[in-house]
């Protein structure tokens, strides 16, 4: 029962460490409907959530949907069948056995972080924070920003999705920056406005950040707006990074339950009926707390780290959003101590964050001034 726990406690921080991934989409609208028009053109930069093509045009998976892949067993991917699944995953159980047996848990670290990665590998970035396999937003999505950059639009009337501009959302934000700056000046151009607004929503507010912190107001931007800025951080990206994590049995079966509700997370209801029996007869409290005891303190740290590597954080643009409170205990949860194997491994993607970290997040209240 204990081994369940804990393999029930793995699912809890992996549903954790995804929860980003659930945020608003940057299809167009997003929370609102915008038809006001205004005479000034506005550029609008959205979160995550548009869709990523690999090379030859298929799209991948976002991470709500690998999650549900996991969920159902892997039956999503016709590329791995329900056997395969079970029969990798069963090996990660074997290895976690193991790691119980023997207290060295690398085995089952490494093949935790390979067996998850299986499902966003063509999502997630390289060890160097770039696009893995010529991943990108769509060509149209390109076209899109090329045309309003050459077209000419005089009519002194705009919406906010006039110049919705296209990006991949994660990359660097430093690195969109320098795209952004080109958009707009293009817009500029063809507008014959000086200066335009810019807005940015969701994740969309640290590139607006960004772009601030590299390039300025340079007499390009007449106003700024954020809707849902997460330029201070986002807790669910933070915490579930940094060891924040409470495991009694009031907040397991509130998270299940909430997962299911809020994200349509597809839990059998005979799981969550399961779930209530145990908080109602207190043997969850016990359960965790004895897991909590045995092996969730020895865990927790590799296991945050296989599931970082395996999910959102190779996305530069994630870390955005990590705290500054958390921002240390992040990167050591992560990556390990200075002069670690990851921290080699990683050197790339971790010049990507830190850059971010320290030109834009210890510089926050001066942009925002």
């Amino acid at each position: 029962m204990k081994k369940c726990m804990a393999i029930i406690l793995a699912v809890l921080m992996l549903l954790s460490l995804c929860l980003p991934a659930f945020a608003q989409p940057a299809q167009a609208g997003g929370y609102i409907t915008p038809t006001t028009q205004g005479s000034v053109p506005v550029v609008l930069l959205a979160g995550d959530g548009n869709r990523i093509y690999d090379a030859d045009g298929n799209p991948a998976p976002l991470f709500d949907e690998s999650l549900g892949d996991l969920l159902e067993g892997g039956q999503g991917d016709p590329h791995n069948t329900d056997s395969d699944f079970k029969a990798s995953f069963l090996g990660v159980l074997k290895s976690f056995a193991r790691g119980v047996v023997t207290g060295d848990y690398d085995k089952y670290y490494d093949d935790l972080q390979r067996e998850v990665g299986a499902l966003t590998e063509t999502i997630r970035m390289d060890e160097n924070g770039e696009p893995r396999y010529g991943t990108d937003i769509s060509p149209k999505d390109y076209e899109t920003n090329r045309s309003r950059m050459t077209t000419p639009n005089r009519s002194g009337s705009y919406s906010i999705e006039s110049y919705h501009f296209w990006y991949d959302w994660r990359k660097s934000p430093l690195e969109v920056a320098d795209e952004l700056d080109a958009y707009i000046e293009g817009v500029c151009a063809m507008t014959g406005f000086k200066q335009v607004g810019l807005v940015g929503r969701c994740l969309g507010t640290n590139f607006v950040l960004a772009y601030l912190a590299k390039y300025g107001y340079k007499n390009r931007i007449k106003g700024i707006g954020f809707d849902g800025g997460m330029m201070r951080g986002h807790d669910a990206t933070s915490e579930s990074i940094s060891g924040k994590f409470k495991t009694d049995g009031d907040s397991i079966h509130r998270y299940i339950v909430d997962q299911n509700v809020l994200f349509n997370s597809g839990i059998d209801n005979w799981v969550l009926d399961l779930v209530d029996i145990l908080e109602d007869s207190g043997l969850l409290d016990g359960l965790s707390a004895a897991v909590r005891k045995t092996v969730y303190d020895k865990v927790v740290e590799g296991v945050s780290s296989a599931l970082a590597l395996s999910t959102l954080y190779t996305i530069p643009s994630y870390w955005s959003c990590v705290s500054l409170q958390d921002y240390d205990t992040a990167m050591q949860y992560v990556f390990g101590p200075e002069g670690s194997e990851k921290r080699v491994q990683y050197a790339g993607l971790i010049e990507k964050i830190e850059a971010y970290h320290n030109t834009v997040q210890l510089r926050q209240n001066k942009l925002l001034k």
